[in-house]
Parts: structure tokens; C-alpha cells; sequence
């Protein structure tokens, strides 16, 4: 089974600077699943990490795309098309970010 290494980012907060937004603070925590994994089951291993309530607390999950030099996009994970995209996106690079 293919897999994919995933750093988790979460309790911090986004800042906007310069028309730059960035994640600020927190704490980090790898992951690694299957390239096959579902939203509902990442969205289940992300609550793990978090120690959250999934049927009390709502999370945004997100990843970073470069889009020019020093540009970046900040892209929801809602459904398994977007799990989807964020692993072809992520296929040829090592680590995947989620941000809480």
C-alpha cells in the first residue's frame, strides 16, 4: 500500500501580513496514511491528533499551494475530490501539510 506523509498543524491561528497569510504558533504532529484514505477516515485520524470531538467540533482542513514565486493558496479539504487532488498534488513532493 502506497502511503503519504502529512505534517499536521494545529492550535495556532492564521495571521495576514503583507497580503501574506501564514500559520502562526501551535503544535505540529506527522501523519502518515494511505494515498487511498477517504475524508471521512482523514477527518477521524485529524480529530485524533487534535483531541477533538468530531460530533461537537468542526475543523477546516487545508493544504498550501505555490502558485507564483512566494505566492501561496490555501486550499480546503472538504470531500474525497479534494483528498483526492491533494494527493496527485502532493505526489512528487515528500511532505503534505494539513492545516487545522
Amino acid at each position: 500500500m502506497e502511503t503519504i506523509v502529512i505534517l499536521v498543524c494545529y492550535n495556532g491561528k492564521w495571521v495576514s501580513s503583507k497580503k501574506m497569510c501564514k500559520y502562526e504558533g501551535g503544535d505540529s504532529k506527522g501523519l502518515i496514511v494511505p494515498r487511498t484514505i477517504k475524508f471521512a477516515e482523514l477527518l477521524d485520524r485529524v480529530h485524533q491528533i487534535g483531541n477533538t470531538n468530531s460530533r461537537e467540533d468542526k475543523i477546516c482542513l487545508k493544504f498550501s499551494v505555490l502558485v507564483a514565486s512566494n505566492e501561496w493558496k490555501h486550499i480546503k479539504i472538504e470531500d474525497d475530490d479534494d483528498v483526492s487532488f491533494f494527493m496527485k498534488y502532493n505526489s512528487e513532493i515528500v511532505v503534505g501539510w494539513v492545516i487545522l
